[in-house]
């Protein structure tokens, strides 16, 4: 007993000692005032340093051709059409020079089909912004079905993640007056049936996470106020949100309320518009990927034990979901796919005829189609072209038609019909070359991480290109959650930096995808440092084998590749002379204080917890930083209206390096939310500003 309390007594001397730590660090924080967004303070010291940063890039020679041929690809009438096929009509969202918000049309499928194009517009979001005068940035729509003329429109003031909904006819081509209309928040919403919808928003101030998302699930019916909806299901406030799924099943329809209990982890429900709510009998760190004639259809990010036999992470599994209802059991397991060493799921998606599962093999990708027939499943491998990336644009409910995109580094986009049921695909679309590729090669390699595990990544370059080490090279990572880094076309990236000679090199470094769960869970909290050795390798390999030099090597990321790339700068300075760190994660010791990222628990770690927090202290960008150290001259990008990876990170990480002379770049967008612009003449201008950036720093001569 005294041994019990003796531990006790030092187990609690620690944690206090480890919350004056935490509470000293916060008041030591001589830049936490750039964590208060919009004050007048903030922003000064923001436009004062925008306007020096873009004085001198603007300045430079190249920067206004650049921009303007950014510009030319974007805004090119020749892009893909992408579309999303409801009943006999494809929807489309369109931005152009002339409409640089964007427009919400729609035409006929066969008109589609055939090229014919006769676009009957629907929402005119630049007249919307001007009537309002809010900047209004598209963010999707919610169909009833595809036969019904009411739908749900989301939209953001300047690219928030923060929407608002409104409900929008579209025989009258309006918002519905008196229609459904939710105030902005991070909302969750999905239609119910006709006249209701599953909503899960920020009801008022205890509705919402400590991440800042929806924790309680209502049912919202025509007519009635957001006050009076009909509660369902609430989750606990440490979760990182709900969120409501609709899926139907031929002329069945189920209703799953998803409780996100960390970014990886959720329990997953069965409710009705009666609101009885059943759990469903699969593990936490499992995910429905679709319910298809009758089959629960299961991703699995852990091994599963179950009737006896174990299956491993990363396969596909199916079992009878009405048989559940009725008995409460779980019946026979189906196995639709299992992973090998270098395959593994990318993503699935159900269309009205089959499941089709995206696989990653060695990176790049290849389809496979699945239908439930005769208590079995069969699969159909889908002859697409190979080594490159496919995605699945479209799958509706009640067609066998999906639409699908290909593209690899040299490959233009492509827009692909397919057949879902016979395997049958032809091309709709295809853009023309944005660069010369004539002389471009790719290649595939390999460098190996401190612990031997080898890491594969991409480069792209000239066919004579001369290995001596004078190279300039734009390595780009993430590696983080999930995210695989498979082959794009280059397009902006060819023009402006390929096309002139330089490389580029693409990551696939642990954390991410590309090989499944394991390859993501490899570099998960305590085993980050994983992620960031997989990355300095492949700048030694790059290095090792002449194609370039530290003096020629710049690196980039945004988001969790914002934060990669401050770790790699910030621990082998040594190694880079650029870095664009855009919309980062920087002061990791906060980060789950700045909202929303205590959602980002599960893939970083909690620094609340000790031992967690050694591990996060060991690398974060922000605490790391040595005045004694000699750094690469940074780049630092973000947006004041960036919601989903708060501004203050790369604030407060300028700032430091200014208190500690360190030069730097850093340029805040005052609109754009996380994707970094909220029309095309605003990204077009940050491709100019990263390129120009990246030239002045690794072709220079000096």
């Amino acid at each position: 007993m005294q041994e019990i309390m003796k531990i006790t007594r030092i187990y609690f001397y620690f944690m206090t000692i480890s919350l004056l730590t935490l509470l000293q660090a916060s008041e030591n924080d001589p830049f936490q005032w750039l964590e208060a967004v919009d004050s007048e303070e903030s922003l000064n010291w923001v436009r004062e340093h925008n306007e020096t940063t873009l004085g001198f890039l603007k300045s430079k020679p190249g920067f206004d051709a650049r921009k303007s041929e950014a510009l030319a690809i974007l805004t090119a009438k020749d892009r893909i059409i992408a579309g999303s096929l409801r009943g006999e009509w494809v929807y489309n969202f369109w931005r152009s020079s002339e409409q640089p918000q964007g427009v919400w049309r729609r035409t006929k499928y066969q008109n589609y089909r055939n090229g014919e194009y006769q676009w009957e517009v629907l929402l005119d979001l630049d007249s919307l912004s001007a009537k309002e005068k809010i900047n209004w940035v598209w963010k999707g729509v919610h169909f009833v079905s595809n036969h019904s003329n009411r739908c749900l429109v989301e939209i953001s003031d300047g690219g928030k993640d923060a929407v608002q909904v409104r409900e929008f006819d579209l025989e009258t081509k309006s918002f519905t007056e008196g229609g459904i209309f939710i105030p902005e928040a991070k909302t969750n919403c999905i239609w119910a049936d006709e006249d209701s919808v599953w909503l899960a928003t920020k009801f008022d101030q205890k509705a919402v996470t400590e991440s800042g998302y929806p924790r309680v699930l209502k049912l919202l019916k025509r007519g009635q106020s957001i006050e009076d909806a009909t509660f369902i299901f609430e989750i606990d406030p440490s979760h990182v949100s709900i969120s409501p799924v609709t899926i139907k099943d031929g002329d069945d329809t189920y209703h799953i309320i998803n409780d996100a209990i960390t970014f990886f982890e959720a329990k997953q429900y069965l409710t009705t518009l009666d609101g009885t709510v059943t759990e469903l009998p699969i593990q936490k760190s499992d995910e429905i990927a679709s319910i298809h004639r009758g089959q629960c259809v299961v991703q699995t990010r852990k091994p599963w034990i179950v009737n006896g036999e174990t299956y491993k992470q990363g396969s596909l599994l199916s079992f009878d979901i009405k048989l559940f209802i009725e008995t409460g059991k779980l019946g026979l397991i189906h196995k639709l796919f299992e992973p090998s060493q270098t395959l593994a799921i990318k993503s699935v998606s159900a269309g009205g005829s089959a499941i089709m599962v995206n696989l990653n093999d060695n990176v790049t990708n290849r389809l496979e189609c699945y239908t439930f027939s005769t208590g079995e499943w069969k699969k159909r491998t889908v002859d697409l072209p190979a080594n490159g990336t496919i995605s699945i644009l479209n799958t509706p409910d009640d067609s066998s038609t999906v639409f699908l995109g290909y593209e690899d580094f040299l490959t233009p986009d492509s827009l692909i019909e397919l057949n879902s049921s016979t395997g049958e695909w032809h091309t709709l679309q295809s853009l023309p070359q944005r660069f010369d590729s004539t002389d471009l090669v790719v290649e595939q390699k390999f460098a190996t991480s401190k612990d031997g595990t080898q890491v594969p990544y991409f480069i792209v370059h000239r066919n004579d290109l001369k290995r001596d080490g004078s190279n300039a090279t734009f390595l780009y990572g993430y590696g983080g959650f999930e995210v695989s880094m498979n082959p794009f076309y280059l397009s902006t990236y060819g023009k402006l930096w390929v096309d002139p000679g330089n490389v580029f090199v693409l990551a696939n470094i642990r954390g991410g995808g590309e090989f499944g769960p394991s390859w993501h869970q490899a570099a998960l909290k305590h085993n980050r440092q994983k992620a960031f050795d997989d990355f300095h390798a492949i700048a030694e390999d790059l290095i090792e084998e002449k194609i370039t030099s530290a003096k020629h090597l710049g690196i980039g990321g945004g988001s969790n590749g914002g934060l990669l790339v401050g770790v790699a700068f910030t621990q082998r300075p040594e190694l880079y002379n650029a870095v664009f760190c855009s919309v980062p994660l920087l002061d990791m010791l906060r980060y789950h204080e700045l909202p929303p990222g205590a959602s980002w628990i599960g893939e970083y770690g909690d620094p609340r917890i000790p031992k967690e927090r050694e591990s996060i202290a060991a690398y974060s960008p922000y605490q790391n930083l040595k005045g004694t150290s000699e750094y690469p001259k940074v780049f630092f990008y973000t947006s004041t209206r960036d919601d989903r990876v708060h501004p203050g990170h790369a604030r407060k990480m300028a700032a430091r390096m200014e208190s500690m002379g360190h030069p730097f770049f850093y340029f805040e967008r005052i609109e754009g939310g996380h994707a970094g612009g909220a029309n095309l003449s605003q990204y077009a201008e940050l491709y100019a500003l990263e390129f120009t950036y990246l030239d002045s720093m690794l072709n220079s001569q000096e």
